[in-house]
């Protein structure tokens, strides 16, 4: 059996040996705080624990402005992976989360860009038709007709020409004021009663059934009364 003082110096000896070590670790890691018996490699090092400041901030700004989040998201996961051997996952949702709502925006910017652009393009078409939906006011209903109102012979064979001319003039001043999307449309119209006005000097004779047949087939294949329906309104 071992004597009672051995024993005694054996004990002192492994408890100076103990907190010599302790005072080592301690000068080694100062900020290192001594984790319960028993818990030790369970007990995350405080460096490790918790989020840093930059990673709260990265998530605030990725949700309010995308582009600054993901930057201070890529900051903070390189802070976080110098500090702590691993991206906090603060940072990697900031970094996720700047990036879907970038997309989302850049993707909006386009939608609003193009429905902006048309609405511009609209607009310059209805300021280009606008002269010549004040001549089309003149006389109401004009598109609507079978034959863009192409003159009936009521009385006389004279009263017929004199109609017929006036027509023509009236769908050369359409024609003038529209704008070039359309213009050939209303230049058929008078080109086709000009040649009905030269066919009855030619002939003395009138032939309103061809007449109006032609100009029914205009007006059947134009976009005109469209046109007007949507910039003259």
């Amino acid at each position: 059996m071992e004597p009672l003082d051995q024993t005694a110096t054996r004990e002192r000896a492994a408890y100076e040996s103990r907190a010599h070590n302790d005072a080592q670790s301690a000068a080694t890691f100062p900020d290192a705080i001594a984790a319960p018996l028993g818990l030790h490699g369970l007990v995350a090092p405080p460096a490790q624990r918790g989020h840093a400041v930059l990673d709260v901030v990265a998530l605030v700004l990725a949700i309010l402005v995308a582009p600054l989040g993901f930057i201070a998201g890529v900051v903070a996961a390189i802070l976080s992976f110098r500090r702590r051997g691993y991206v906090n996952g603060m940072a990697k949702a900031a970094i996720v989360v700047s990036l879907i709502l970038s997309i989302i925006g850049a993707a909006g910017g386009v939608l609003v860009g193009i429905a902006l652009q048309r609405q511009a393009h609209e607009d310059a078409l209805r300021s280009s038709s606008a002269a010549m939906c004040t001549v089309l006011a003149q006389r109401p209903g004009v598109l609507t007709d079978a034959a863009f109102g192409w003159p009936a012979v009521d009385s006389s064979i004279p009263a017929y020409v004199t109609a017929v001319s006036d027509y023509e003039t009236w769908w050369t001043s359409v024609a003038a004021s529209a704008p070039k999307q359309v213009k050939a449309q209303a230049q058929n119209v008078v080109a086709a009663a000009h040649a009905a006005a030269e066919r009855m000097t030619a002939s003395r004779v009138v032939d309103h059934d061809r007449d109006y047949g032609e100009l029914r087939s205009i007006a059947t294949a134009s976009i005109l009364p469209a046109w007007a329906a949507t910039y003259c309104g």
